[in-house]
């Protein structure tokens, strides 16, 4: 009897193994194909990609574009950044999250690569630096060690709803204590947290190499942290109180902070940019979803995802910073053409998303370099 036993279990545990392997090197990699994964690196305090990549970012069945990191560590259609700038070019570095990185887009599809063919190539670059997960705090430190090196004329920070608590609290995640954090308290900036080096654990072995992995996580969206308090005891995140990607009894919760760290980052963006002779203009995406069930947007501004908008623009006017409202921008252009700007299984920016971006900032450029000119 225990010996049957025994030998069933054997059996079992084969079965499951021969299971496994046959996903992991057949089903999954030549018939269910999963996202390629970029590989990470940390260099003057800066998180990235490791230089030279390339793959293609696959999301549900609806997302499939190719990736080229370049030898600096971002994905763009240049395959190098200059940190000598030719006599006369004007040039432009988009900072952001995943909305610069824009996976979900092909490398030359961007917001950042439309803007630099309606501006002509000629006479303009524009070099983007987006990693998922980046907060505001984040943007601020790329400013300080990666990007002046490229002798950007102009600075264009995106802004998304989740930078801002993000940079002050603690966020789960693969690489988020890699990113700069700001130290509040008592309604007070007490000092900057320096990102830490990028600690590969012994289970990222798993998630760069495992195709079952990358397929369940990245393809279709699994959040296995959700899993793991499943099991083991825990709150799971539901969507009841999401607005814009946000838990919005965040806001509440942190507005006084929000607040604070606004006033903050937005002061010291200002102050190095004066230094470095350097413009800066800040756009903040919308919330898209009420503009597409035709809701009134103005509650939300008052008490809602977009009071975050109407903190960002206060700050913008306090120091002088352009400031574009993307969600105004979404909204008028929807009235007129019903198109979505978004996928359907992302909330990422679509090709036309990328577009109307480049387009709104292609207007603000054209017209401030025209009065220059006047």
């Amino acid at each position: 009897m225990k010996r049957n036993m025994l030998t069933n279990l054997i059996l079992l545990v084969i079965s499951v193994f021969c299971v496994l392997l046959l996903s992991e090197f057949l089903f999954f990699r030549f018939i269910l194909r999963p996202s390629d994964i970029l590989k990470l690196d940390f260099v003057n305090s800066v998180i990235k990609y490791a230089p030279n990549q390339k793959g293609i970012y696959r999301k549900a069945s609806e997302i499939k574009a190719n990736y080229s990191i370049n030898n600096n560590g971002w994905n763009s259609a240049h395959t190098h950044y200059d940190t000598k700038k030719d006599t006369g070019k004007y040039r432009i570095a988009v900072i952001g999250d995943s909305f610069v990185e824009a996976l979900q887009v092909s490398f030359n599809e961007s917001f950042a690569e439309k803007l630099e063919s309606k501006l002509g190539k000629d006479s303009f670059d524009v070099y983007r630096f987006g990693i998922s997960g980046a907060p505001l705090s984040q943007y601020l430190h790329l400013i300080r060690k990666e990007v002046t090196q490229f002798k950007p004329d102009l600075l264009v920070i995106l802004l998304t709803h989740n930078d801002f608590v993000e940079s002050f609290k603690k966020v789960d995640g693969v690489y988020t204590s890699c990113f700069l954090k700001i130290y509040i308290e008592n309604g007070k900036v007490i000092g900057e947290i320096q990102p830490k080096k990028l600690d590969r654990k012994w289970y990222h072995f798993i998630r760069e190499k495992s195709a079952i992995w990358r397929y369940f996580v990245y393809r279709k969206g699994i959040r296995f942290n959700n899993l793991r308090k499943l099991i083991l005891g825990g709150t799971v995140t539901g969507n009841e109180s999401y607005q814009a990607n946000i838990d919005i009894t965040e806001i509440f919760d942190y507005i006084n902070e929000i607040e604070v760290l606004t006033d903050y980052i937005f002061n010291e963006v200002k102050k190095y940019c004066y230094q470095k002779k350097m413009e800066v203009v800040i756009i903040m995406d919308g919330y898209r979803n009420i503009i597409y069930q035709g809701i009134d947007s103005k509650a939300y501004y008052d008490r809602g995802a977009l009071q975050l908008n109407k903190i960002a623009h206060k700050f913008c006017t306090k120091y002088d910073i352009k400031f574009i409202d993307l969600h105004k921008v979404f909204e008028s252009d929807y009235k007129r053409n019903k198109q979505m700007f978004n996928f359907k299984n992302d909330a990422h920016w679509n090709g036309y998303g990328h577009q109307i971006a480049s387009e709104t900032l292609y207007k603000m450029i054209f017209f401030e370099k025209n009065k220059e000119l006047k």
